[in-house]
Order: structure tokens, then C-alpha cells, then sequence
């Protein structure tokens, strides 16, 4: 979250800012961190009110090794169990990786490495919504080709499997991504103590493992999960077990070395506060101008591309050299940038797109300012403004 959120209301006085275009996205900008704020605390007070006192305690003594064996299932019922708890069928392992088949409902409810791309539900839901499509128009069955890839934190100590086998059981999973509440379990005899256990024990299995390539296909799932579609399928998963942290990042940069990643994107390039801000910036002004952004990263002017965009103003150093420190700034300088490209004349872009008038301009580009022009929207006819 931005350490400078406070400040974005008072930017609506400021006389640069009376301008529409720029109230309009700082009002998309502020409504956005609100309901992240919102979600976040509604969060914290259900997890707050889910977990009693002595369900803390509990936890406290599970996660420290001093609870007792959780009750009901024996260690061998758990360790005869075909399947993981976590990851299900185990297919083969081949030393360097194992390979599982992987039930949609276990597979939604595992996190995703969060320094790769920034997920973008939007995307998520288009291929959601492409599958969806095909399948009206071929009536083939849906399905996604390749593996979804996993890192395994092999550094740190797994829980005992017998236990992740006891509070598989009593997960819920009739919803995917849900978690253990306060009663959940008690029809098997399971306290409400032991069910807060047992999902803590889940979520900290959980948490050694993380998606590292195919997110937003996992996000595609969720989405076609929900439309009761793949219900009773299983998806193939590839699981690396790794030393540490950097072998995450050589094994992601491994994977994407097919289909280039952007630089904004690489781990270690940019900080998670730049990244996250350039996408929500990026994200604001396709929100603020929806007709002058295109899903294809080869698109035409005046279009521009959120993940072409984020790269570039990343590549060319606009947050540092202008020692932006908040979205808010970044924003405002942008949409100034598209004010000033607004001011000029037809004759100045001709100018600029002719190398000085040594070339009259084609139609394409006269066409592409005609667009431009309409929707107000500049910063995809060329980018000597990343430079200012």
C-alpha cells in the first residue's frame, strides 16, 4: 500500500488538479485504495472474531509442537492416503521435480509467488471467458494445455503428515479458497479448538509452496470453477523442490526465457512498491480511458498496452528521476504529460511523426491523432514524453 494515501484528497485543491481528466482518475485512484483498505479490515475482523482465546492457544501450541495428535484419524489411516493433503496424486518424482494430479479446489487454495507479474483479473477472466466461447462454438470439452509450476520452500520444515492428513479432512471443500471457521468440523466430532488447528496447520502447509508460472490461468480455473465447470477434473502440476529464495527467482526466469518477460516484471528489478504502483497507475488510466487500451502488446498507435506501459515508464527511470513516492504523483504527472501532448497542433504531431517534416505523414497516423483527438488520449502516439 502506498505510504502517502492521506495526500490524494487534498490533490482535488490543488489548482493544477482542477482539470476533469485528472479529478476523474484520482477519484477512480482513491475509490481503489479505499476498498482495498475495506477489504482488508473487513479481513482482520472476521479472522479477530473467527479465532477465540482459546483457539489462539491451541494454535500457539500446534505451531510450536506442543498440542497433541489431533483426533479422530490414526497415523497410518494418513500415511496409507493415496494422495497428498496438499498437492493430491503423486504421479512420478523425479528427483528434481515431482509431478501430481492436483484437484481445482486444492490447487485455488495454494498462494502465488508474489514476485513475479502482477496478477491481472482482468486477464484471468478473459481467458475464462474465451474457453468459455470455444466450447459454445465446438462443443469440445475445456481444457488448458501445459503444466502449472510450482517452488516448494525445501528450507523450510514441512508439518507431519499425519496431521495434514487429519485437517484435509476436516477442510472444507465445497468452496474453493475458503478456510476453517469457528464450528466447521464439529459433526465429526472435531472441537471448534481443533478446526482452527487444523486450518492453521493447512494454511502453513500451504504456505511452502508457490505458484511460479500459469497464475493466471489458475485464475481462468477459479473463474470457470465457479461457473460449475472441471468440477470432479484434476490438473497437472510440476512441484521443484528449492534451497532458497534466489533459485525461485533463476527457476521462474528459466521458465519465462521462451516468452520475455518485461523488465518492471524480472525479480529484483524493481521494488514491490514501484511495481505495484506502476500497475495500479496503469490500471487507473485504463479505467479512465478503456477505448485506448488493448489486450496485444503489438498495438497500433494511439493505442498503448497496460504491460508495455508499465515497462516502459519503469525502463525509463520516471519514478526515480522525478522522486515520486506515492501513486498519486505518478498519476498527476502522467495525465499533465497527456495535457501538454493535447496542446499541440496537427501540424506539430505531423512534425514530430515526420522527423522534422523531411516526410509527410501516412494516413494511418493522421488517423491514429483523429483517435486520439476524439478520446483525449495521447500517450500512445509516440514516447518522447517519458523522457521529460
Amino acid at each position: 500500500l502506498s505510504p502517502r494515501v492521506d495526500r490524494i484528497p487534498a490533490l482535488f485543491s490543488e489548482p493544477t488538479n482542477t482539470r476533469p481528466d485528472i479529478a476523474r482518475a484520482m477519484a477512480f485512484l482513491l475509490e481503489d485504495q479505499t476498498s482495498r483498505y475495506d477489504r482488508i479490515a473487513k479481513s482482520i475482523e472476521e479472522k479477530e472474531r473467527d479465532l477465540g482465546a482459546d483457539d489462539v492457544k491451541a494454535v500457539d501450541k500446534a505451531l510450536t509442537g506442543e498440542a497433541a495428535p489431533l483426533a479422530n484419524v490414526g497415523a497410518a489411516d494418513a500415511e496409507s492416503s493415496v494422495d497428498d493433503p496438499v498437492l493430491g496424486q503423486l504421479l512420478a518424482d523425479l528427483g528434481d521435480k515431482r509431478v501430481y494430479l492436483c484437484d481445482i479446489p486444492k490447487l485455488l487454495r495454494l498462494p502465488v509467488w508474489e514476485r513475479q507479474r502482477v496478477y491481472r483479473p482482468d486477464r484471468a477472466k478473459g481467458i475464462a471467458m474465451d474457453k468459455i466461447r470455444k466450447k459454445a462454438s465446438s462443443g469440445s470439452p475445456l481444457s488448458f494445455p501445459g503444466v502449472i509450476s510450482l517452488y516448494e520452500k525445501a528450507w523450510e520444515a514441512a508439518p507431519e503428515r499425519s496431521d495434514l492428513a487429519a485437517a484435509e479432512r476436516g477442510d472444507n471443500g465445497d468452496d474453493a479458497g475458503s478456510s476453517l471457521v469457528e464450528g466447521e468440523g464439529s459433526g465429526s466430532g472435531v472441537s471448534a479448538a481443533q478446526a482452527s488447528v487444523q486450518a492453521q496447520l493447512l494454511a502453513l502447509a500451504r504456505s511452502r509452496f508457490g505458484i511460479v508460472d500459469g497464475q493466471h490461468r489458475v485464475g481462468a480455473l477459479r473463474v470457470l470453477f465457479g461457473k460449475g465447470e472441471f468440477e470432479g477434473t484434476r490438473v497437472l502440476i510440476e512441484v521443484f523442490p528449492l534451497a532458497n529464495e534466489e533459485q525461485v527467482s533463476e527457476l521462474f526466469i528459466e521458465i519465462n526465457k521462451a516468452e520475455p518477460v518485461k523488465d518492471v516484471d524480472l525479480p529484483g528489478m524493481a521494488s514491490d512498491f514501484e511495481r505495484e504502483t506502476l500497475f495500479r497507475v496503469a490500471e487507473t488510466l485504463k479505467a479512465a480511458y478503456p477505448e485506448m487500451f488493448k489486450d496485444s502488446t503489438k498495438c497500433r498507435k494511439p493505442h498503448l498496452n497496460l504491460d508495455n506501459l508499465r515497462d516502459a515508464v519503469f525502463s525509463r527511470g520516471v519514478v526515480a528521476r522525478h522522486g515520486f513516492v506515492d501513486e498519486s504523483e505518478l498519476l498527476e504527472w502522467l495525465l499533465n504529460e497527456n495535457y501538454e501532448l493535447a496542446e499541440l497542433s496537427d501540424e506539430a504531431w505531423f512534425a514530430k511523426e515526420s522527423f522534422g517534416g523531411k516526410k509527410p505523414p501516412g494516413p494511418a497516423f493522421q488517423k491514429a491523432l483523429a483517435k486520439a483527438r476524439s478520446f483525449r488520449f495521447y500517450l500512445g502516439l509516440n514516447d518522447d514524453w517519458l523522457d521529460n
